[in-house]
């Protein structure tokens, strides 16, 4: 059953949203666009606000449920999550290319650390305030994340969880970080 339940969670976790909606309703591949990434931020470049949030929402519940209603131990509810997040990022539907796994990784989070979640998403919203660039407040916020769970003093599973989390999403991000270097990373002005 638990390796039914791993498998699953990487089947679900490559359904392509972002790709699927810009694809019906845009009739583009949303990777030809932008940052080339299936997340919510390029579908918002690709397809607007609405769209965006959509695709976040979606992205977000197939990191939540997984973890949360199917994971008997804190290992289970951490591998499921992990699946669900490599399984974004690493689509089989669309030949191993996704998204940064920012969505996925929040959904999860939110099964394992719900206030941990909550304090780096306010984390995320002051640093967008001050420089408008989701990749940037996004990488702070979740590094963040890991800080929160010694914080609150969770569970050593949850800790190497966000810890990997952090690292994963710095690595899914490397381009992004290369262009904030260079200070051309573009702000999501319209926001």
């Amino acid at each position: 059953m638990t390796v039914f339940l791993i498998i699953a969670a990487f089947i679900a976790g490559s359904v392509p949203f972002g790709w699927i909606y810009v694809k019906l309703f845009k009739g583009r591949d949303v990777r030809e666009l932008g940052s080339g990434s299936i997340g919510a931020t390029n579908v918002y470049r690709a397809a607007g606000l609405a769209a965006a949030l959509l695709v976040f929402f979606l992205d977000f519940a197939k990191g939540f449920i997984f973890p949360f209603f199917f994971g008997e131990s804190y290992t289970l509810k951490i591998a499921l999550g992990m699946m669900v997040i490599l399984g974004h990022n690493f689509s089989i539907f669309l030949k191993g290319r996704g998204g940064k796994g920012v969505a996925s990784s929040a959904g999860v989070a939110s099964a394992l650390a719900p206030l941990c979640l909550l304090s780096s998403f306010a984390v995320f919203v002051v640093v967008f305030a001050l420089s408008g660039i989701i990749s940037l407040s996004s990488i702070i916020a979740v590094g963040f994340f890991p800080v929160f769970c010694f914080i609150f003093s969770l569970s050593a599973e949850i800790k190497i969880f966000a810890v990997a989390a952090f690292a994963f999403v710095l690595f899914s991000h490397r381009a992004n970080i290369a262009r904030l270097f260079r200070g051309e990373e573009k702000k999501a002005s319209k926001l």
